[in-house]
């Protein structure tokens, strides 16, 4: 069998490296927060964090999962015009 915590470690630190690999991609200025349900997850956020060599910014009592739902929602209206 396999160590399931070595396992979940695996996927976690997985996780962290393809975001990233999108987010060093997409370019990265000034200050950064992770929004979304994985900013929930504090070993991927210190893994990104490692990866990246910055530490996000902490939104406080802000749901990361509503920060992204507000993005999308005004990104489509914009898109609508």
């Amino acid at each position: 069998g396999y160590d399931r915590t070595g396992l979940f470690a695996g996927v976690l630190m997985g996780v962290a490296a393809r975001i990233a690999g999108v987010a060093r991609r997409a370019g990265l200025n000034g200050k950064v927060a992770m929004v979304g349900g994985v900013a929930r997850n504090p070993v991927v956020v210190r893994e990104l964090e490692r990866k990246l060599e910055l530490e996000l910014v902490n939104l406080g009592q802000v749901d990361p999962q509503v920060m992204a739902a507000l993005g999308a929602a005004l990104l489509a209206a914009e898109m609508k015009g």
